[in-house]
């Protein structure tokens, strides 16, 4: 992605993607005001917290995969000013802090399969359009707010597993109708 922004051969571009094994550094200034698609894989961990994401102004899917496990993903301030994005998947990472999601008032699709992050955060259900949410074999680490999650009027696809939502083989959600809902 460096390289792409440095010749400016994102510049026009509709979708991109990188498979890069090498870099564990993004420090790009991207702006690509007709990219709607990003996908970015990679085998370590990815320190992205110098780039900016603030000239994706039209980005609707943004894919950042990890192919190793659990490794240290650090997002910039700019990803909450994706305020078009509507598919956001993070896979694999270590992310801390997700509070950021918050701010994507757009997004129907939020897979964090195999992540590592502190808390589902508790004002999830301001997410009016998420339909899909997908938390299959994540650690979460402080509390994963299940009743916000039942709040969330919208959802249609709630995927779960992993230590942090099961206690003596069974999944632990306080509401009972979110249990019912998502079951049938």
């Amino acid at each position: 992605l460096n390289t792409l922004v440095e010749n400016g051969d994102i510049n026009d571009s509709f979708a991109v993607s990188s498979w890069n094994k090498k870099t564990n550094r993004i420090a790009a200034q991207v702006t690509a005001p007709k990219l709607e698609f990003l996908l970015l894989s990679t085998r370590m961990s990815l320190d992205m917290t110098s780039a900016s994401f603030e000239g994706l102004k039209e980005i609707k899917v943004m894919a950042i995969i990890n192919d190793a496990y659990r490794t240290l993903l650090s997002l910039p301030n700019s990803t909450q000013s994706l305020t078009n994005l509507q598919t956001l998947c993070l896979r694999g990472w270590d992310l801390g802090d997700i509070s950021f999601i918050l701010n994507l008032r757009k997004l129907e699709v939020l897979d964090l399969r195999a992540c590592r992050f502190k808390q589902v955060p508790k004002e999830i259900e301001k997410l009016s359009k998420l339909k899909l949410l997908d938390l299959s074999g994540c650690e979460v680490l402080e509390n994963y707010n299940s009743e916000a999650i039942g709040n969330c009027e919208q959802l249609e696809e709630f995927y779960v597993s992993g230590p942090s939502f099961q206690r003596d083989d069974k999944f632990i959600f306080p509401c009972q109708t979110f249990l019912d809902d998502v079951t049938s």
